[in-house]
C-alpha cells in the first residue's frame, strides 16, 4: 500500500501534535504533580487509600500497591525485596541510596510497607519533615493511611 504525499503530511501533522501534547504534559502537568508536601498534606484521600489497599487484599502484590501510591505522588516507585541479613532489631529497612526497602520475611504487613514507603517519600523530597522525627512520622503515616482505609 502506497502512501500519498497528502496522507504523509497528515500523519506528520498528527505526530507533531502528539509530540506537542507529550511535551506539554512533561513540562506542565508532571511538574505540578511533583509537589513538596508537609506531613499534614501527605496522606491521600480515603478513596485513594482504599483503592491502593484493594490491590493488597488477599495477595502480597507489593508492586501494584507501591506503583499505585507512586502514581498518586508523581514519583518513582520504591523497590521492596527480602533480605534476611538486615538488622535483627528491624522488621524492614529503607536504603535511601538505592531507593529500596528490605524486609526480613517474604510476607510483610501493610503497615510495615507503608512505613518504609514514607521513608521513600522523604528521601525523594516529596514530603518535607523534621528528619529527627522521621520514624515517628513514618509510623503516623502508616497508621493514618490505614485509618482512612477502614473509615466508612
Amino acid at each position: 500500500m502506497d502512501i500519498t504525499k497528502r496522507q504523509w503530511n497528515n500523519i506528520h501533522k498528527k505526530l507533531n501534535r502528539l509530540e506537542d501534547t507529550i511535551n506539554y504534559i512533561k513540562n506542565n502537568l508532571l511538574k505540578k504533580q511533583m509537589k513538596y508536601l508537609k506531613f499534614e498534606e501527605c496522606i491521600p484521600p480515603s478513596s485513594i487509600c482504599k483503592d491502593v489497599n484493594s490491590m493488597m487484599n488477599g495477595v502480597n502484590n507489593y508492586e501494584g500497591f507501591i506503583g499505585r501510591l507512586s502514581s498518586y505522588y508523581g514519583c518513582e516507585p520504591m523497590g521492596l525485596f527480602v533480605d534476611k541479613t538486615i538488622n535483627p532489631k528491624h522488621i524492614a529497612e529503607y536504603r535511601p541510596l538505592i531507593k529500596n526497602a528490605y524486609t526480613r520475611k517474604t510476607t510483610c504487613d501493610k503497615k510495615d510497607v507503608l512505613h518504609e514507603y514514607f521513608h521513600h517519600l522523604v528521601n525523594l523530597n516529596v514530603v518535607v519533615i523534621d528528619k529527627k522525627k522521621e520514624e515517628y512520622y513514618a509510623d503516623e503515616y502508616a497508621k493514618l493511611f490505614l485509618e482512612r482505609v477502614n473509615s466508612g
